[in-house]
């Protein structure tokens, strides 16, 4: 899989982000969902749906 950028995105007053108009459309993200913030074996911050997670 090619790397794609969606855009840079800058961190608020209150530590928050908009996540891009394009990452939003292309996984589907919706108002309300919950993303998982993590760091993976890269050492690279990475957005994963919580949805993919199991509940266990």
């Amino acid at each position: 899989m090619d790397n794609e950028v969606y855009g840079i995105v800058k961190i608020d007053d209150q530590n928050r982000i908009t996540l891009p108009e394009g990452a939003r459309t292309a996984f589907d993200i919706k108002p309300g969902e919950r993303l998982v913030v993590m760091r993976n074996e890269a050492d690279e911050l990475v957005l994963v749906k919580a949805e993919l997670f199991s509940e266990e």
